[in-house]
């Protein structure tokens, strides 16, 4: 939020989060026009339910953003930002992303998705599913690639990256305590696979398993109580 301040001679930047695996040049990314914009970036998965609580029009997943760091200098929204997050405290869920949403209000702009491929553990909407060929792979949520003990997707171009560091031998280690958590979780699997119910984040779908057939429930209301 504060990286216009922090770097104060750069006019344009791309922010990047950590669990992310660039997978092409960002030429392109950074030759994009602001505009009057201050963040170029992609719309998230949970748009809708996130713009509804948050009352914005847009709503981007901040992982990734190409900043306007000389607008947001001449507009001064460092203070605009410290002075939402000082009065809004209690509405902020989503740290960073929702001050985001809020305070540029008007002044973001949605690109492709190609520039942060959400790699979603829990069902999502197609679009956002269709990330094998993006640029950037974006490990949302507590499911990372390098944490053995979760249900992370897509582990095999972290692992290709990881390759080519200091810290390659890792995957070893992973997939040894990757081989010891499936033993562990052998007989819960075995209950799962007679009987297993989710309910989305939003609680706009539940998910039923029962004796391996899936079923999808929809909620046309996402406030309705369970």
């Amino acid at each position: 939020l504060f990286i216009p301040e922090l770097i104060p001679d750069e006019d344009k930047i791309i922010y990047l989060d950590c669990d992310m695996i660039v997978r092409s040049s960002l030429a392109e990314l950074y030759a994009m026009n602001h505009g009057d914009n201050y963040v170029l970036g992609v719309c998230d998965a949970y748009s809708r339910q996130e713009r509804k609580r948050m009352g914005v029009p847009r709503y981007i997943n901040a992982g990734m953003m190409l900043m306007n760091c000389k607008k947001m200098r001449d507009d001064a929204v460092y203070e605009k930002i410290a002075d939402f997050i000082i009065n809004h405290y209690d509405q902020i869920v989503m740290h960073d992303q929702d001050v985001v949403a809020a305070v540029f209000k008007g002044h973001i702009k949605y690109i492709s998705r190609k520039w942060n491929g959400l790699v979603l553990r829990l069902p999502a909407p197609k679009k956002y599913q269709q990330i094998n060929h993006a640029n950037i792979l974006h490990y949302v949520g507590k499911a990372k690639p390098w944490v053995p003990y979760s249900k992370s997707l897509m582990t095999e171009y972290y692992f290709e990256n990881l390759k080519l560091t200091p810290f390659a031998g890792f995957e070893k280690k992973y997939r040894w305590h990757r081989a010891l958590w499936h033993m562990m979780r052998l007989p819960a699997n075995i209950c799962h696979l007679i009987y297993k119910k989710q309910t989305s984040r939003f609680r706009t779908f539940k998910t039923y398993n029962l004796l391996g057939i899936t079923i999808h429930k929809r909620k046309s209301d996402p406030d309705r109580k369970n």
